[in-house]
């Protein structure tokens, strides 16, 4: 099955690229029914990735949790104001709303940015955290990492959806990024209440955390973390974190949000990039990694 899943996966990461590459093509955000494609091929791609790499179980428990958590929390802060700021959603762009009013598509978009993001947490920092004594230190500082980079990919998307009017802030209705003179510019982030990073943290806390404590006592495979094929696993996750930067850098619509984009979204990847290359020269046996080829002991006395 794991053969089925991997090609699924693939397939559907190919369809979100061809998404990806068709915008950046456009210079603009993709057209809602093209927009859904790719959060679709997004949402299929990360499900069958995350069987293959971890387990079924384990998928179906993230896209579970992720949606029904996130969705709660989205029906909290439109009919509140917390924790994101006052709000609400467009009633005509983002398709059909859940009973609160939500659109379905917002939680799922969670699942969709959420896989990536732990895929990437520990493609960078398992070796750290899993080294420590301690599992609560261990389930502490992943799930905090996971929420730092979510909250960086919201500072990457947020100011452009705002603009096109996929939801609108209430206090600040007027406020336009192209008019950065205006007093509610001066107020926000681009036209985003500050309180709404503040809103991100705690969802994506309350997501992360109780995940992380679950795999806990459902442990990924120990070759997702440590053998060559858990770092093609890991390595091919990171594709819908890389297509969010190849959009919002190419697609954004002022040059300031293009260079933040870049900036907040490229440096973990290039983190990535260089965990990559210290795998292939050798970290890993540098590690005492079981999957590794060591040198014989023959050589380790010549070099003596």
């Amino acid at each position: 099955m794991r053969k089925i899943y991997i090609l699924i996966a693939v397939i559907s990461y190919l369809v979100m690229w061809g998404c990806i590459l068709y915008g950046v093509y456009l210079g603009t955000f993709l057209p809602f029914w093209l927009g859904a494609l790719q959060l679709l091929s997004m949402l299929v791609g990360n499900f069958f990735h995350c069987s293959a790499a971890m387990s079924p179980r384990v998928a179906v428990v993230l896209f579970i949790w992720s949606t029904v958590s996130t969705g709660i929390m989205e029906t909290i802060g439109i009919n509140t104001g917390w924790p994101f700021g006052p709000y609400h959603y467009a009633d005509d762009i983002l398709g059909p709303k859940l009973p609160g009013g939500v659109p379905v598509m917002v939680p799922l978009s969670y699942f969709m940015n959420s896989y990536p993001v732990f895929v990437l947490s520990n493609f960078l920092f398992f070796q750290v955290a899993y080294s420590w004594p301690h599992k609560f230190i261990e389930i502490a500082f992943i799930p905090a990492i996971n929420t730092f980079l979510n909250v960086c990919f919201d500072m990457a998307i947020d100011p452009s959806t705002t603009h096109l009017k996929y939801y609108i802030w209430e206090d600040y209705t007027n406020c336009n990024i192209f008019q950065p003179s205006s007093k509610e510019y001066a107020e926000t982030y681009f036209c985003v209440p500050i309180v709404n990073f503040k809103g991100w943290f705690i969802t994506t806390g309350i997501l992360y955390y109780p995940f992380y404590l679950y795999l806990k006592y459902a442990p990924p495979p120990r070759e997702y973390f440590e053998s060559p094929l858990g770092w093609i696993y890991q390595s091919m996750g990171l594709a819908p974190f890389a297509g969010f930067f190849l959009t919002t850098v190419f697609n954004e619509l002022t040059p300031s949000l293009r260079l933040i984009s870049f900036f907040v979204l490229g440096l973990p990847i290039s983190i990535a990039l260089v965990r990559w290359l210290q795998y292939l020269i050798g970290d890993c046996v540098q590690r005492d990694m079981p999957s590794c080829v060591k040198p014989s002991s023959s050589s380790t006395k010549k070099t003596q």
